[in-house]
């Protein structure tokens, strides 16, 4: 019998502190901001999945292929009162 679990949406979660994310976050955009177009096609997956998660932390909300744009972009947490 096959197994028919789903499917996860997104690749598993890197193993990198905060402080290392950051890192190649920081370099892989130091590469666009320096060669432009050509810089975004010298990324490594590492720095392309260290400047998602980055986004992600950053609060920024995923729109999966083929869904409609959000209109509130940004998560924001509410306050409890």
């Amino acid at each position: 019998m096959a197994d028919h679990a789903p499917k996860p949406i997104a690749p598993p979660a890197m193993q990198w502190t905060q402080h290392e994310m950051l890192a190649l976050a920081s370099r892989g955009i130091g590469k666009v901001a320096r060669h432009d177009e050509r810089g975004a096609t010298l990324l490594s997956i590492d720095e392309i999945m260290a400047m998602t998660g980055t986004l992600i932390a950053m609060g920024l909300i995923a729109t999966l292929p083929g869904e409609a744009t959000p209109a509130t972009l940004i998560y924001t947490p509410r306050k409890e009162a």
